[in-house]
């Protein structure tokens, strides 16, 4: 079959070329749009006739995503998922409609609503993606078949040009995916991110920080001058086995990480080099220090945190806690919306630091720019705010109806410490901005 398609598809791409001018001469190779249907059709048998279905890789702008596919003859497609937003979906598949047909190349088009179009869909709500791209998770429904080799299809999104692959799945994985397998080998790495402490592997005696999270890996070090991070970072998913695998090497000190190999007697992770293997460890205390993870530099491994009230579990005495509610009241009263995430932003402007405070209400956001000084200590003081990075002046708006005055000049002339907080949120690991005059008195959030 695949000799077959193959020579369908090179046949497909010669438009005509055997046409002749004379009348005395018939075309030898019979009419193009002949040929692309019936290359069109191949692929449609080849979906078809596995019989066991296809584990789909779908890339998104959060990493890769998996299904389990299974097509049949009259145009129906069966999913599973392994979308951890929706775990009621884990052992229920959904049935939609695709179809196979010529366009620029011959492509697979899922046509009806099914798990694969919640990636796609526009409100943050249902796929987790940004609002302000309202292009979900920036990944596609349609994808051009570029080519198809023993049991695996290449394929190619035709809108975010996403690099898809299709590939035929055997009894023992149809098997697990029903039984919950694709969204249960993502709990279990949940589970173990989320353990307390901080992992780590030993690279020539020094440790380096490895931070798993659902659909990639980091490897994190800090250069001999203490303040520099060198960050590896790759798209990863889980296979149904446990084990992690990359989507592209990672390098830290020379090491190359190829894979994590999961024990499920252990339950941990040994990381697969390509000369050897390293154990990944945990211990209690931070293996690379917040200070100089979370800002605004090439290296950091992380830009912003998001604030929520619900994200202190209950311990609201700080007077930052404080605040925050006295912001969702101020929103709830004077303004009638509700206040929705509150993000600090870590960014340079002018070569110098600042933090854009972007206050989520409703369908707006409102941003204010603090001016900020690094201290050689790893705090940073707030010097004073203003709008200019208000794009559409809604910090103006809110500040009229006597919302977040209090909020935003709260924070002038106070120092904070960046420090992690040893849980998580969701899939998110957690740090806080702690008041360098009362421990007790911090913003605790997800980094992002």
């Amino acid at each position: 079959m695949k000799g077959f398609i193959y020579t369908l598809m090179l046949m497909a791409g010669v438009a005509g070329a055997a046409v002749s001018c004379d009348d005395e001469y018939e075309p030898v190779m019979g009419d193009v749009s002949e040929r692309i249907d019936a290359a069109v059709q191949a692929y449609k048998t080849e979906l078809v006739s596995a019989p066991h279905g296809w584990m789909a890789n779908i890339p998104t702008s959060q990493g890769v995503y998996r299904f389990w596919m299974g097509f049949a003859e009259d145009n129906r497609v069966t999913m599973y998922t392994d979308n951890l937003a929706y775990p009621e979906f884990k052992t229920i598949p959904k049935e939609s409609s695709y179809r196979v047909q010529p366009l620029q190349r011959p492509t697979i088009t899922f046509d009806t609503y099914s798990y694969l179009s919640i990636l796609c869909d526009p409100d943050p709500d249902i796929s987790g993606g940004s609002e302000e791209s309202n292009q979900g998770l920036e990944t596609d429904f349609e994808y051009e078949v570029v080519s198809y080799e023993d049991g695996r299809f290449e394929l190619e999104g035709r809108n975010h040009r996403v690099k898809a692959t299709l590939t035929m799945a055997t009894a023992e994985e149809e098997e697990a995916v029903k039984a919950g397998a694709l969204m249960g080998v993502q709990e279990t790495l949940a589970e173990y991110a989320a353990q307390k402490g901080y992992y780590y592997m030993l690279v020539n005696g020094e440790k380096i920080a490895v931070d798993f999270s659902l659909r990639s890996v980091a490897l994190s070090y800090v250069k001999d001058d203490r303040v520099t991070v060198v960050t590896s970072q790759a798209s990863s998913y889980v296979d149904l086995k446990g084990n992690l695998v990359l989507e592209q090497p990672l390098a830290a000190k020379g090491f190359i990480v190829t894979g994590f190999r999961w024990d499920k007697t252990t339950k941990s992770y040994t990381a697969i080099g390509s000369s050897s293997n390293l154990a990944v460890k945990s211990q209690a205390e931070a293996v690379i220090g917040l200070d100089v993870l979370l800002g605004c530099k090439e290296g950091n491994r992380y830009r912003s945190m998001a604030f929520l009230a619900t994200m202190y579990d209950g311990d609201l005495n700080g007077e930052l806690a404080r605040q925050l509610l006295q912001l969702s009241d101020e929103f709830r009263t004077n303004a009638g919306w509700p206040l929705g995430t509150v993000y600090f932003r870590f960014a340079e402007e002018n070569g110098k630091p600042i933090i854009n405070a972007e206050i989520e209400f409703a369908l707006y956001m409102a941003t204010f720019t603090f001016d900020i000084a690094e201290n050689p200590n790893g705090t940073f003081t707030i010097l004073k705010w203003d709008m200019r990075n208000d794009a559409v002046g809604n910090a103006e708006s809110i500040l009229s109806w006597g919302v977040g005055n209090d909020f935003v000049n709260y924070f002038v002339g106070k120092t904070f410490r960046k420090e992690w907080v040893n849980r998580m949120y969701g899939t998110y690991k957690m740090g806080r901005l702690t008041d360098v005059t009362n421990e007790k008195n911090y913003l605790i959030g997800a980094l992002l």
